[in-house]
């Protein structure tokens, strides 16, 4: 059951989290963070910088990198955009920002009588 008359006290408020380095638009922040692994040397490598200054750089590299390869996009400073590589077998992506579905496999089913 929810608390039917909640407080919000300064003292609460001191322990939110504060939002941390630049975003690189001024589009709205999605809540849900993206996270991958990655190799310990590239891990060892991004955790040198100050936590600010490595949030803002993620989130720039992303940025960039989602707009010039899966939006098609061109990068600030150039007049047009590089065509991403030709695309692998287990990519689904034909055009910058065009999905396509998984090629159907045939399913066979053998009945035993």
């Amino acid at each position: 059951m929810p608390n039917p008359s909640p407080r919000q006290t300064e003292e609460f408020k001191k322990h939110w989290f504060k939002r941390v380095g630049e975003a690189p638009t001024d589009e709205k922040l999605e809540r849900t963070p993206v996270a991958v692994t990655v190799g310990k040397s590239i891990y060892e490598a991004i955790h040198r910088m100050d936590r600010p200054e490595r949030i803002t750089w993620l989130r720039k590299l992303i940025t960039e990198a989602v707009r010039r390869e899966l939006l098609g996009q061109p990068q600030e400073g150039s007049e047009k955009a590089t065509p991403p590589a030709a695309p692998d077998s287990h990519h689904f992506f034909s055009k910058p920002g065009e999905i396509q579905t998984p090629p159907r496999r045939r399913l066979r089913i053998r009945v035993r009588r």
